[in-house]
């Protein structure tokens, strides 16, 4: 897929925000998880539009994605993480924090 056409799709799709571009990566937020995945262009080349939304929105597990979440005013990458705090992930409450 084209990184055009990627970054179109993630710009029209309701859940999913583009972050940042650096390095030769995409970074995208889910709305509703607030997890941040880094995406290499690479990856966005090599795959379809509907796996990398599949994995974005939490229905596939990445398997070339980094899966990243913001905690203290830093991004941190899940797979370091141990158990328990991935079972705290997994519980934080969920909503709309955006201040008007």
């Amino acid at each position: 897929m084209l990184i055009k056409d990627f970054i179109d799709a993630i710009e029209k799709h309701d859940d999913l925000e583009g972050m940042d571009i650096r390095d030769n990566k995409l970074y995208v937020r889910n709305k509703q998880t607030n997890q941040v995945c880094s995406i290499s262009f690479e990856c966005i080349e090599d795959n379809s539009l509907s796996v990398l939304q599949d994995i974005l929105e939490g229905k596939r597990e990445p398997e070339a994605l980094y899966q990243m979440s913001r905690v203290v005013g830093y991004f941190s990458r899940i797979d370091n993480w141990n158990d328990s705090k991935k079972g705290e992930l997994k519980d934080r409450q969920k909503g709309n924090y955006n201040v008007s």
